[in-house]
């Protein structure tokens, strides 16, 4: 498909054989052909979308939704709520039943920013915008721009002649897309440069636990201080702080902890699995060699790039757990050598010495030493790596 012109024939009707085939996977028949459902979506089976609605990575949409045509969730938009009974004395919720579901209605031609959270039974009305994790509480008014937690307007799209011009326009004749570029005999119209963008550094870890003291109260802590983005993705436990330990202004995309040793093998496909959720990402950064192979793969399909952060001897005594408490030379070296592999691959490597780098990094490879993970330094350091 993608040396195909996204105007041609050809083109759209691909996308609709593969689109049939993501309705026939999720049993959604009242899903459009022309629509699309990204893989890692999560619908339910009475989902309804009209034409070419869009549904983005990681998205998850409750019962009793219906999308309007042309209308955009992006990634991480989720539609949620309302699907458990809390107010039964003496009962715990999870045994308390659930209501009946609420109908949704995202209206034609509305945007729902990345990470978004609708509540069911809200309406959004036809044009609506709803910026990036906003959170609506409440029904939004045709071609009103929303923002914030809770969400509120903070602007109108269109007014006037040129709503009313809008609106017959996608609410009339089928609008056959061309994918890419302005349409013939439509005016674009002028939009003024956006500001610098918030920079982006999603942890990835397979082990570390939330409130793990290197990783959050320096790494992640010293980039929120710096006025970075921080999404953490890994295991959902912690070692100190207790169950439920989430730091405000770190956003979250967990996975569950693992079940044992042999589980922890496991635990890179389900954080590779969570990391197609986040977009934006300007550095992924990884204290554990398996998540930095994940982190590997993951930059490369959705841009960004990677920074291993070196710690231990991975094929040194803490190895030696796994071949029961006896060194296992050949073994030992495999490890080094992968984990070498995976620091070639990463755009810079920083390790607490020079004697923990020297068995993974060639010589002339980006890389440095942190020393005891300097917070504001270290944010620094890392924003101007590369660039």
């Amino acid at each position: 498909m993608s040396r195909l012109p996204r105007s041609s024939r050809a083109y759209r009707a691909l996308r609709r054989a593969r689109n049939a085939v993501s309705n026939a996977r999720n049993r959604t028949p009242a899903v459009d052909r022309t629509t699309y459902v990204h893989p890692s979506a999560q619908v339910s089976r009475d989902l309804r979308a009209e034409e070419y609605a869009f549904v983005g990575p990681g998205a998850a949409v409750a019962p009793g939704v219906s999308i309007g045509r042309y209308a955009m969730l992006a990634a991480g938009v989720a539609v949620v709520g309302a699907d458990h009974e809390w107010r039964v004395p003496g009962v715990p919720i999870q045994f308390a039943g659930r209501p009946a579901p609420l109908p949704t209605r995202i209206g034609r031609d509305a945007w729902l920013g990345h990470g978004a959270t609708v509540m069911v039974g809200v309406q959004i009305g036809e044009g609506a915008v709803v910026a990036a994790r906003a959170v609506v509480t409440k029904d939004v008014p045709p071609y009103e721009v929303w923002a914030g937690v809770p969400a509120r307007r903070i602007a109108t799209r269109f007014e006037g002649q040129d709503r009313e011009r809008h609106s017959a326009a996608i609410n009339g004749p089928l609008i056959e897309p061309a994918f890419a570029g302005p349409r013939a005999g439509v005016d674009t119209p002028t939009v003024s440069p956006a500001p610098d963008r918030v920079r982006h550094l999603c942890i990835l870890t397979t082990a570390h636990p939330l409130d793990d003291v290197r990783v959050h109260t320096k790494i992640a802590t010293s980039y929120l201080n710096a006025g970075w983005r921080v999404t953490w993705v890994g295991p959902d436990y912690s070692f100190f702080a207790g169950e439920g330990f989430r730091a405000p202004g770190i956003d979250y995309v967990l996975t569950p902890p693992p079940a044992g040793r042999r589980d922890r093998l496991a635990s890179a496909g389900r954080v590779a699995r969570a990391a197609r959720a986040v977009q934006d990402v300007d550095w992924w950064y990884s204290p554990d060699p398996d998540a930095a192979a994940v982190a590997v793969r993951t930059a490369r399909r959705q841009g960004g790039k990677v920074v291993f952060d070196i710690h231990e001897e991975f094929h040194g005594s803490m190895l030696d757990r796994w071949t029961f408490g006896r060194p296992v030379r050949a073994i030992r070296e495999a490890v080094r050598r992968r984990v070498a592999q995976t620091c070639a691959a990463c755009d810079l490597v920083v390790g607490v010495n020079d004697a923990v780098l020297t068995p993974f990094v060639p010589p002339g490879a980006p890389h440095f030493t942190v020393r005891n993970c300097a917070p504001r330094w270290f944010a620094q350091r890392l924003g101007g790596a590369g660039d």
